[in-house]
């Protein structure tokens, strides 16, 4: 579609110099709205050039296609140039020319540009719309100025007072700033916008959309409570949208259609659930299950089955879990592997490590363990065996994920499936194996490296478990030796290992506290011999370990 778009548009720009002068224009104009379409600016700009030496010369139509066609290939500066171009043409912009260019700095989250334009319009005396208000507001929550589009929506003047900025409020431009305080989680600022839009614009009222925004930036925040009122306050809203499908009609709302709502629970048992609220959680999903009025409830979705079977898992209910995940082929909703994941959770959770194996699977049959969603399911039952000491099982997981290539998932501070499985290696006494597992997850890419590593040298444990931490300190020791075999230190070269244990300048307290016993308890006295640990002075944040120890600590290992 696009290519022959581009095509008719190229064949209409190229014919335009055999029309007689009085049709030139309105062919050139056809052809430039053609090449709008098509994003293809520099054509249309060579069109344009070519006809400003002719008879009639390019009008406000022409100049305005040639702004669209900037502004849909990406090139907001291209599309300010050419409304410059007009007025330095002495062509008369109006405010649809203005809109446009508004539209192309929107898409590129150029908020300043878009805001000196809407300032120019004021200046020419162009009449603005709620689009060229939405414009503004866009670009900047576009351009990761959310707090600047809240401002400038809420500078808009009421309906009631003189429109000194020229701007009107807008679903479109109360969306945009919501947009803005979901990705930043300013849940707050939401709940003055919506209670802004109610409260200084009678005829405004805040749709669906609008209202699932706003409950974005609570989940996010995890303000349960405040997510509940917005629900109550949406009842309204969603009463009034079924009621106009039922008559056939479209709602007035950004989306047009009622499933939205569906989102609106799935943002509130989200919150619920985030908070640590797993009993509202579970309430709310069971009352919409079982189509009891909460407002006006909407039957739940695969996502909010998901969402309360992760509940379920968060109050130790495996049953209820298995329960829900089961029950959604009867409700004719299709069992995803996130849901499996979240059951398999549940039972590890519960202890049940052979369970969750089992229903691993079983998911094996729905779709692909390949994706993440895959991944996340390997991550639950690898948990599940890390919780009882099953860290043979726990190897097996990881290097069946290896083996099929399935889609690692991170988590924060480190990997969400070698993590589990090193530390379950360790407690388990079997420090090797989780050195062993903790290079492989260096060589996949998994495990992160602090920029202050340097092989053989210094070795940061900043952001790791005690586990984890201890594989890494022999996995370095191991790597340590290997390095010295291959080039062995002279007399006069003092070389030792520096660890990093995060008790320094710089580090939280807890991460010392967690890591740096474990670390002093492992040189000292779980390794055999133990090694030679010195302090570093001034500094309580790092252990020196001299090569003589490493060496000597090396040459009494047995074959690994």
């Amino acid at each position: 579609m696009a290519a022959s778009r581009g095509r008719q548009a190229s064949a209409l720009l190229a014919n335009i110099g055999q029309h007689r002068p009085g049709a030139a224009l309105a062919s050139l104009n056809a052809a430039l709205a053609s090449a709008a379409k098509a994003a293809l600016w520099e054509r249309a700009l060579h069109a344009l050039t070519e006809m400003r030496c002719r008879r009639p010369s390019p009008d406000v139509v022409s100049y305005t296609a040639l702004i669209r066609a900037a502004g849909n290939a990406g090139l907001w500066d291209r599309a300010l140039a050419s409304l410059r171009l007009a007025r330095l043409e002495r062509i008369a912009m109006d405010s649809t020319s203005y809109n446009v260019a508004l539209a192309a700095c929107q898409r590129a989250g150029r908020w300043q540009e878009a805001l000196c334009l809407l300032t120019e319009m004021n200046a020419y005396c162009l009449a603005t719309d709620a689009y060229s208000t939405s414009a503004v507001v866009g670009a900047a929550a576009r351009g990761r100025s959310w707090l600047m589009a809240i401002e400038l929506l809420l500078a808009v003047p009421t309906q009631d007072g003189p429109p000194v900025s020229g701007g009107h409020w807008s679903l479109p431009a109360l969306g945009a700033a919501l947009q803005g305080c979901q990705t930043s989680h300013s849940w707050t600022w939401a709940l003055e916008l919506l209670a802004a839009a109610r409260r200084q614009h009678a005829s405004l009222r805040p749709d669906v959309l609008a209202y699932n925004l706003a409950l974005g930036a609570c989940e996010a925040a995890l303000a349960w409570a405040q997510a509940l009122a917005l629900l109550q306050d949406l009842a309204p809203v969603l009463q009034n949208v079924s009621s106009q499908e039922k008559l056939g009609k479209e709602g007035h709302s950004l989306t047009g259609t009622s499933s939205a709502d569906i989102v609106t629970l799935n943002s509130v048992l989200s919150a619920c659930r985030g908070s640590a609220e797993w009993q509202l959680a579970l309430e709310l999903f069971q009352r919409s299950v079982a189509s009891l009025p909460v407002g006006c409830m909407p039957r739940p979705d695969a996502v909010s089955f998901q969402v309360g079977i992760a509940a379920c898992s968060d109050a130790a209910l495996w049953q209820e879990a298995l329960s829900l995940l089961f029950r959604m082929p009867s409700v004719r909703l299709p069992l995803t592997l996130e849901s499996h994941a979240a059951a398999i959770g549940a039972l590890g959770w519960a202890g049940l490590w052979q369970r969750a194996i089992d229903l691993l699977e079983q998911s094996r049959g729905i779709a692909s363990l390949t994706t993440g969603a895959g991944g996340r399911c390997f991550n639950a039952a690898i948990s599940a065996c890390e919780r009882v000491m099953q860290w043979q099982e726990a190897v097996a997981l990881l290097f069946q994920m290896r083996a099929s290539r399935v889609h690692f998932t991170a988590a924060q501070g480190g990997s969400a499936t070698y993590y589990p499985v090193i530390a379950a290696a360790c407690q388990a006494g079997k420090l090797h194996v989780g050195a062993m597992l903790y290079s492989h997850g260096l060589q996949d890419g998994e495990i992160w490296r602090s920029p202050k590593n340097v092989p053989g040298q210094v070795l940061d444990l900043h952001s790791l478990s005690a586990d984890v931490a201890r594989a890494a300190v022999v996995h370095e020791l191991l790597r340590f030796v290997a390095a010295d075999s291959t080039s062995p230190v002279s007399s006069e070269e003092v070389r030792e290992l520096v660890v990093i244990i995060g008790r320094g300048r710089g580090s939280s307290p807890e991460t010392g506290i967690r890591v740096g016993p474990a670390v002093l308890n492992l040189l000292l006295n779980e390794l055999s011999p133990p090694l030679v640990v010195r302090p570093v002075p001034g500094n309580p944040g790092r252990l020196r370990v001299p090569h003589a120890s490493i060496v000597h600590w090396a040459s009494c290992q047995g074959p690994v």
